[in-house]
């Protein structure tokens, strides 16, 4: 199966050379099509990339809060709340960032570092 770069290059060279070949124009949109099937559909296409966009607005979120927190640990007389929270945002940040296996690790992997941490 061709790629779906070189489907589309196709596409448009075959369309200045022979603009009204249909059979031409719908061979390369089945394999398209084919392409698309093979990746889960355009809706699944859709709600990945809805769903790395999400990951990138968390990943912003949590920086904007991890700027707002780090001054509260000179703030305070006692700061180990305040390192608590930057600790845990440090994880829930390295939680999105994670590819390959440790993307699966859910939330509860990270707790017990947490409580190794900070003892609960």
């Amino acid at each position: 199966m061709i790629h779906r770069e070189k489907l589309r290059a196709l596409k448009k060279a075959v369309g200045k050379f022979t603009p009204n070949d249909q059979l031409v124009h719908s061979l390369i949109d089945s394999n398209l099509e084919a392409w698309d099937q093979l990746e889960g559909g355009k809706d699944t296409q859709t709600q990945r990339a809805e769903l790395k966009e999400r990951e990138r607005q968390v990943g912003i979120a949590l920086a904007q809060l991890r700027e707002v927190i780090h001054p509260l640990l000179d703030a305070g007389p006692d700061p180990d709340p305040a390192s608590k929270a930057l600790y845990i945002v440090d994880q829930i940040m390295d939680m999105l960032r994670a590819r390959g296996p440790k993307w699966k690790r859910e939330w509860s992997w990270y707790a017990p570092l947490i409580e190794e941490e900070f003892g609960a």
